[in-house]
């Protein structure tokens, strides 16, 4: 793996820390949020299903992120 490779893969994994954080810090707000409405409680499912699609996109990246660098 040459220097520019290994430059691109620490931005990745800074990008992909940067979006972990932030979903992280979504999810925190998603939980502060307090309703008895049913509606909202339906769209807090909704969007509780979307951050979990992400999450596991995230994890899929990781994944392949260390996966490169076993093979280099």
């Amino acid at each position: 793996m040459n220097s520019q490779q290994k430059l691109d893969k620490m931005n990745l994994i800074l990008k992909h820390n940067e979006v972990t954080q932030l979903f992280i810090s979504v999810l925190q707000e998603l939980d502060k949020l307090k309703t008895a409405d049913v509606e909202d409680q339906l769209l807090k499912v909704k969007m509780r299903q979307n951050l979990l699609i992400i999450q596991e996109k995230l994890i899929s990246l990781q994944l392949s992120i260390l996966g490169d660098e076993h093979e280099s």
